[in-house]
């Protein structure tokens, strides 16, 4: 079966990438959001027959947030909060969606009031397990992009923040909004709200958590 999304990010995982979107149905030229039950948008993640391992670098690497992938997909194959996992035949990216205030603030989540099931900065396993989502696009206000450098030199990046009035401090995971901070065309430090958009994703098990990272980073001010 046949299906787009916009994706909204494409960030590293295992060695590979980690591809995700919010469905879209398109008529001609008008797109309208696939939306879940509870008014959220829902949410494509294509996996490999084993979903903790990443896609390959070659297949998915040239995908941008706000790309228009289709997907040719085999099944669903939800793993606990993995919700929105599925299995593909094939994958391309078929067209590019038009970036503004309005079409992010349609993509945005208002429908949890915390993210990924508590205010920390990880879940563990029995919640994991039993959860039913684990990306989520949102308007954070007054992030703050921090850099860390380690004894070899090597920079990591995180990104605190408040959203509906909890602080949370999550890692940066977005390959390009990465090389962007690297090569200082985006500056590190406080940044105004509205300037930033969110991809937020729920990672795989590591010492039985699950962490919870940004994925994706629009820049508005970019």
């Amino acid at each position: 079966m046949e299906k787009k999304f916009i994706c909204m990010g494409n960030s590293y995982k295992n060695g590979g990438r980690c591809l995700a979107g919010i469905e879209i149905e398109q008529h001609g030229s008008a797109i309208s959001v696939v939306r879940n039950y509870d008014g959220s948008p829902k949410w494509i993640r294509p996996v490999r027959s084993n979903g903790d391992h990443g896609l390959p670098e070659h297949l998915v690497g040239s995908f941008s947030v706000f790309d228009i992938i289709q997907v040719d997909v085999i099944n669903h194959s939800p793993v606990g909060s993995h919700s929105e996992n599925v299995q593909f035949r094939s994958i391309e990216r078929v067209g590019r969606m038009e970036l503004t205030e309005d079409s992010l603030t349609s993509l945005c989540d208002t429908s949890h009031p915390v993210i990924f099931f508590n205010r920390g900065k990880a879940v563990p396993e029995d919640i994991f397990d039993n959860g039913d989502y684990s990306l989520m696009f949102i308007k954070p206000e007054n992030p703050i992009i921090q850099v860390q450098v380690n004894d070899y030199g090597y920079e990591k990046y995180r990104i605190l923040f408040s959203h509906r009035g909890i602080q949370y401090d999550f890692p940066l995971t977005d390959p390009d909004y990465i090389k962007l901070l690297q090569n200082r065309i985006r500056p590190c430090g406080s940044r105004n709200t509205g300037e930033l958009y969110f991809t937020l994703s729920l990672g795989v098990s590591f010492n039985d958590w699950h962490f919870k990272l940004v994925a994706g980073v629009i820049d508005l001010a970019a």
